[in-house]
């Protein structure tokens, strides 16, 4: 058997400086970045995207989704690079089984997530496995009907008698779908087995992936957005910081340099 312990964080505090020595060991960073047109951060990276990214970007038909897109691709390019020293232009993404993003060229524990809804994108770093989510909470989708296939009967009893079932079910949702992403399982006919509610639950060792055992955290982005992040129990702290202030958005003349991308890591380091 193996455990998922669920909890909620309630609002957060999102840092809007530089981690000062960009060292994860037990440490689980998350970052939010704004899907914005003249985004500072794609201006940035356009130089470092490698010629499938920016075919993939051509290929939308939407350009908000173009945007959010490139968003993603360019903020994880410096967040790498940040926490690696390793040169933008010469990461190289790859895919494990069950399709779990992987940085093919780095020698170091290293794993991270993406996730992105409406107006924002996370990006989640651990030195182990790790997913996340992120929804925004709309009016307009008929959660009611979906409950019996996706939820457990107490899960279901939970949601309706919340104050704001809506917003519950989008909270018990990311949870599932960040435990999803983390064993690299996806979400099929066991997504009703995924434990969501608060608390410490005995799971089949299939369910996670190799028997391992899960906390799985949730947090309010803003009003509108719920997000949950699944990792491992080794995970002494969770670290929320806003790229968008790091990044002196609202100041002219962004100067990627001031960043010292290329020296955060001594190479000698395991």
């Amino acid at each position: 058997m193996a455990k998922v312990n669920c909890h909620d964080l309630g609002s957060t505090q999102w840092e809007n400086i530089q981690p000062l020595d960009w060292e994860i060991r037990g440490l689980a960073d998350i970052w939010r970045i704004p899907v914005e047109e003249d985004s500072k951060i794609i201006e940035w990276a356009r130089p470092y995207l490698n010629p499938e990214e920016n075919l993939r970007a051509r290929r939308f038909v939407q350009n908000q989704d173009r945007v959010r897109f490139l968003t993603g691709r360019s903020a994880l390019r410096l967040l790498i690079s940040m926490y690696t020293g390793t040169r933008p232009e010469d990461i190289e993404y790859g895919e494990q089984e069950n399709n779990k993003p992987f940085i093919k060229n780095l020698q170091l524990a290293f794993y991270h997530n993406l996730a992105h809804s409406g107006d924002w994108v996370l990006i989640a770093f651990a030195d182990s496995p790790l997913g996340i989510d992120l929804e925004l909470i709309s009016d307009r989708f008929g959660f009611e009907e979906i409950l019996p296939m996706v939820f457990s009967f107490h899960e279901i009893t939970s949601i309706r008698e919340a104050n704001v079932p809506r917003s519950r079910f989008y909270q018990l949702w990311t949870r599932k779908e960040a435990l999803a992403k983390a064993t690299g399982k996806g979400l099929d006919n066991e997504i009703a087995s995924i434990p969501s509610l608060e608390g410490t639950h005995d799971v089949n060792s299939d369910l996670t992936g190799s028997g391992l055992s899960w906390n799985i955290f949730s947090f309010a982005l803003t009003d509108s957005y719920y997000g949950s992040v699944a990792c491992s129990p080794h995970i002494s702290r969770i670290r929320f910081f806003d790229l968008h202030d790091l990044l002196g958005a609202n100041e002219p003349g962004f100067d990627s340099q001031q960043l010292e991308i290329h020296s955060r890591r001594d190479s000698s380091k395991p």
